[in-house]
């Protein structure tokens, strides 16, 4: 039987950096534990639109925790590399739950090659610098972006592309993943109004994100305790010659 968590009065505390809270009581202490709760399940809960279960609240070290993320446009259509100034906002549940399901999908990729940094690796000095917080979450974005959409750029088949970085956690431990999200073409319907008349239209998008139960093609997933590398790429020619862009341009990893 599901045991009904109520928590009256309370409030919740976000821990710094994170998608953490913590349920504080006036009644108690901070609890022993800190439960993970998105923040969208938190606003639901205050409006009485639903209870927290057991099931809804886990400790943090048993589920994925995304701490920062971030989504850049590489469009090659406009000749543009968008770099966004801001973090995706995790209030919003069809974020949090898209990052969730892609992130789930590549760490239980048995298609995943693995590698290990080069010495000299560029990309390394960057991650490095973050984790030891010299620098931050978005200066390492923007370089990772700024490579990508150079490289690209030079391919043969220069398709438009969205890059999401992404910091998390899974059972306690913290990665870096880098996701080339390709965009598809899709066709939808749109209602348009006339000469005061109601007509049916089928127009064309040119920028759809992979479904979530899609496979993503070019990912890259850093372990950031130990720096183990796990890939999924694709070969394009560049510059007039065949090349894996992640590990042999961006991460300057080996591949086993």
């Amino acid at each position: 039987m599901t045991e009904t968590m109520y928590y009256t009065p309370c409030h919740f505390e976000r821990r710094a950096d994170t998608s953490i809270y913590s349920v504080i009581s006036s009644e108690a202490q901070r609890v022993e534990k800190s439960w993970v709760l998105k923040k969208w399940q938190i606003r639901a809960f205050l409006a009485n639109e639903v209870s927290l279960t057991n099931k809804d609240i886990k400790d943090d070290k048993q589920t994925m925790i995304i701490n920062k993320a971030i989504l850049h446009i590489l469009d090659f259509n406009s000749g543009m590399c968008i770099i966004s100034q801001k973090e995706l906002d995790f209030s919003d549940i069809t974020i949090y739950e898209y990052l969730e399901k892609h992130l789930e999908h590549i760490k239980s990729d048995l298609n995943q090659k693995s590698g290990a940094f080069a010495s000299g690796s560029s990309f390394f000095v960057q991650l490095d610098k973050y984790l030891a917080e010299q620098g931050s979450f978005m200066e390492l974005s923007v370089f990772i972006g700024n490579i990508l959409y150079e490289q690209i750029a030079r391919s043969d088949k220069a398709v438009p592309t969205d890059l999401l970085v992404v910091d998390f956690s899974d059972n306690g431990t913290r990665y870096l993943a880098l996701l080339l999200l390709t965009s598809k073409i899709a066709y939808t319907h749109q209602v348009s109004t006339s000469d005061g008349s109601i007509h049916n239209e089928i127009i064309k998008h040119h920028a759809i994100l992979p479904n979530t139960t899609q496979k993503v093609d070019s990912y890259a997933l850093v372990r950031c305790d130990n720096f183990a590398i796990g890939f999924v790429d694709k070969k394009r020619i560049i510059n007039g010659q065949e090349t894996y862009l992640l590990p042999e341009i961006l991460l300057q990893c080996t591949s086993t």
